[in-house]
């Protein structure tokens, strides 16, 4: 029996099967395919532009979020970036170490610790975010600015209903 499974395979199958193209008509129909692919590529480079500024996306997107929110506490950070509070602290204690951000006691509640990029950090987050949005544009030149606006618009409104999706 296992023979003729076998054969049968065999059969199907063309005499040099790495010259034809794949079929791949039954992904082409599923709209997640294409996006996971596109975050794939894109992530690709994001991570190559990230690693030669010796950072990480979640530590590039962490600095973003202090730079722009001076006093963020971890929880706050935790809560944007979905990561859990005792990775969200090893990640600030490791950028703290490198001196690109230092936390203090709130003066209003002593167990909150409040977060700020140093001068040293600001740098290293304006030549990183500079490279980031060079990045960028030369994977989005291709569309019009009208249609970059409506891309993120689409897919905010699919993000928002896979939540709704997920939290149901």
């Amino acid at each position: 029996m296992p023979r003729a499974k076998s054969a049968a395979v065999s059969e199907n199958k063309p005499a040099d099967d790495t010259a034809r193209a794949l079929d791949l008509e039954r992904l082409e129909q599923l709209p997640g395919f294409y996006v996971a692919r596109t975050d794939q590529d894109v992530r690709r480079v994001i991570r190559s532009v990230l690693a030669r500024h010796n950072l990480t996306r979640k530590e590039f997107a962490l600095m973003i979020l202090v730079d722009a929110n001076p006093g963020v506490s971890l929880g706050q950070l935790g809560e944007a970036l979905d990561i859990a509070g005792p990775n969200i602290a090893v990640l600030v204690d490791r950028l703290a170490k490198r001196g690109l951000v230092e936390s203090q006691r709130s003066t209003s509640d002593g167990r909150v610790r409040q977060l700020f990029v140093t001068t040293r950090g600001g740098a290293a987050l304006r030549r990183t975010e500079t490279a980031i949005h060079e990045a960028e544009n030369r994977i989005f030149n291709a569309l019009s600015p009208a249609e970059r606006r409506q891309l993120r618009q689409l897919l905010e409104k699919v993000r928002t209903t896979a939540n709704r999706i997920g939290s149901s």
